[in-house]
């Protein structure tokens, strides 16, 4: 499917049109983005940490990101370098078990897995979670939750002021919440402001169908090349979006 016949599939519908144009305007957007810090993040790679160890947290929690999911591979170089550092990372989906609200993780679901494999990785990052879900927002030690409507660029609002509130800096994030790539990319738009120099930015699940992937090679061509490098992972069962700010 090329970019005409994905334009053409959209517009026959006013719904899917409306969300074509929010799309391109996203993108645009995101192009004028420049940082809103200049803080760098000084790596100290812990020589002790391994893979096992963020492996086994996540599976402790109840996550699926390694076991459904190879995630944990992409991640743990990185985080392994700021595992000594005070930080903040965020994650958007903090994973609903109500099979009424999309992308559900069913009943069986753990909500809040992830933040608390993060937290318990991590052992001086306050982390930060989002999610749609009300009911399953919680406050815990190291750990704070937001409403959020991905959907909605106003509603990052709170989560924002409070990035700001704890220096204004974000180490690293995670998108991990409705997996469509309107709602992925607005996400990326309201926390790439707020990404440290060195700081990485992941979006999960990003399925490999032909719109989503025209959707990233999109997007990926209007990424400011002086601030940001973007690339495109291949995990076990979805592309794995991976933002760096290098300068």
């Amino acid at each position: 499917m090329n970019v005409m016949s994905i334009i053409l599939d959209l517009v026959k519908n006013p719904r899917n049109f409306l969300n074509a144009v929010r799309l391109i305007y996203t993108m645009f957007m995101i192009r004028l983005i420049r940082p809103n810090n200049s803080i760098e993040i000084l790596f100290n790679p812990n020589q002790g940490a391994v893979l096992s160890e963020l492996r086994g947290l996540l599976s402790a929690h109840g996550s699926d990101k390694a076991t459904k999911h190879n995630y944990d591979e992409f991640y743990f170089g990185f985080l392994s370098k700021i595992k000594n550092n005070r930080g903040v990372g965020v994650e958007i989906g903090i994973g609903t078990n109500n099979p009424c609200i999309p992308s559900s993780m069913g009943v069986d679901g753990i909500p809040g897995a992830s933040l608390r494999s993060f937290r318990d990785f991590l052992p001086n990052v306050i982390i930060l979670g989002a999610d749609i879900d009300r009911e399953i927002l919680f406050s815990e030690p190291r750990i704070e939750t937001f409403y959020l409507d991905q959907k909605n660029f106003t509603s990052f609002k709170p989560l924002l002021n409070r990035i700001g509130g704890l220096g204004g800096g974000i180490d690293f994030a995670v998108i991990d919440g409705l997996h469509q790539p309107l709602t992925d990319l607005i996400s990326v738009r309201a926390l790439l402001p707020y990404l440290k120099v060195g700081a990485k930015l992941f979006v999960e699940d990003v399925h490999p169908n032909d719109t989503n992937v025209v959707v990233w090679r999109l997007a990926e061509r209007k990424f400011n090349a002086h601030y940001f490098k973007i690339a495109m992972h291949r995990a076990k069962s979805a592309y794995l979006i991976e933002i760096e700010r290098h300068r």
